[in-house]
């Protein structure tokens, strides 16, 4: 076969060679390459087609697979969610539950003291109308001894054996009847340094009588203040938990610039520091601006913790100064320092530095929760012999529109 003679130039040739038709071409002797390339074409398709399916159930196969992976992974989060709600509402029932026993536990020790102060009350009610009768009816010396032996009722000192008897020996010597009953007593009223007058009235006839007296109107007298202490420390409590609770932010209306001097000095009486020395370094016209109400139970707190900390030959040191805008109060103590143990979780709830009949560790969780709600910050820094705890309040914003 010759290549195509009607086209022009070299195109003829060009033809036949892109066919492969030269003269050299032969359709019958290349007839079986032909249909062998075509048998192989039709394999090559059928391969493809069966590839093609393979592949394709493959892949629903896989589909349908991923499909329920993620159907079971779907549950798994679900039973996830789940999980995790019943792990939070188990937490929250144990932390109320703690909470509660904390509260409980704080006060049973005031509710008991209440029950037997009222009971003791109530015991003695005809010897103190008797008392009283007799008290008014007494010559002034021996009223006037029976004031001198009230003089320390409010918070009579415990007097040891050993004084006791020597009191005992005392009053036996100078003459006085049951000078062993009297010395019972005077020592319950935290009397062993009676003067050399008053044992003169002691052991007249009528000083066994204004002794008792002294005792049953004492006796009184102390069981009304144990009641008034335990009132004062139930209200404490109470007073703690509602902080505890209350998260939300103080009520804008109670946010106001404030005299902290006062607000300091008065905490440190609340704080049970009766007898103690409490140094404080205030600058001059320093305010600090927030809700007073909550802020007052920060500074009951921390310098109660420092007067326990410090001990009772302790140092506790109260600072508020201005630092820009901002107010800083520092309360300091030279007690042992906290307890490495649990210095990284002291601001979490039921950790306390203190003895378990001392607090539940409530405290300071609650100053904590105070300062976060002005937008303030507390720390502390502590070694063996100094202790101080930082807190730091933000000044008056812009316009005083809210914290």
């Amino acid at each position: 076969m010759s290549g195509r003679s009607d086209l022009p130039g070299d195109f003829g040739d060009t033809y036949s060679k892109l066919l492969g038709l030269d003269e050299s071409f032969s359709v019958k002797s290349h007839y079986p390459e032909f249909k062998a390339a075509e048998r192989a074409l039709l394999d090559i398709n059928e391969n493809l087609e069966r590839l093609v399916d393979e592949r394709t159930r493959e892949l629903g196969l896989a589909n349908a697979e991923l499909a329920a992976r993620g159907r079971s992974l779907e549950r798994a989060l679900a039973e996830l969610r789940n999980t995790q709600e019943r792990l939070v509402q188990t937490r929250y029932q144990a932390s109320v539950g703690r909470v509660l026993a904390a509260i409980a536990h704080e006060l049973n020790s005031p509710l008991a003291s209440t029950q037997s102060a009222a009971d003791h009350l109530a015991s003695i009610r005809r010897e103190a109308i008797e008392a009283i009768v007799a008290y008014r009816a007494m010559p002034a010396p021996l009223a006037g001894l029976v004031d001198r032996l009230l003089e320390r009722q409010d918070d009579p000192p415990l007097v040891g054996r050993e004084r006791r008897e020597a009191l005992a020996k005392r009053l036996a010597e100078a003459g006085c009847i049951g000078a062993d009953d009297l010395a019972d007593d005077l020592c319950d009223l935290g009397r062993v340094d009676v003067t050399e007058d008053d044992v003169a009235l002691l052991s007249g006839p009528r000083g066994p009588e204004a002794v008792n007296v002294a005792w049953v109107l004492g006796s009184m007298f102390g069981s009304s203040s144990l009641v008034a202490r335990a009132a004062r420390r139930s209200a404490g409590v109470v007073r703690s938990l509602n902080a505890y609770l209350e998260l939300s932010p103080p009520d804008e209306s109670a946010l106001v610039d404030f005299d902290i001097a006062e607000k300091l000095l008065g905490r440190y009486c609340e704080a049970g520091s009766t007898g103690r020395t409490v140094r404080f370094e205030l600058e001059d016209g320093v305010s600090a601006y927030g809700d007073p109400d909550r802020l007052d139970l920060v500074w009951e707190n921390l310098i109660s913790n420092a007067l326990f900390a410090a001990g009772i030959d302790g140092n506790v040191t109260v600072r508020a100064r201005f630092d820009g805008a901002a107010t800083v109060v520092e309360v300091e103590d030279d007690g042992p320092g906290v307890d490495p143990a649990i210095r990284d979780r002291l601001f979490e709830p039921y950790v306390s530095a203190k003895a378990l009949e001392e607090g539940k560790g409530l405290g300071l969780d609650i100053c904590k929760r105070i300062v976060d709600t002005h937008r303030g910050t507390i720390t502390f820094e502590s070694r063996p012999g100094r202790t101080v705890f930082t807190v730091r309040l933000p000044g008056e914003p812009d316009g005083a529109d809210s914290l």
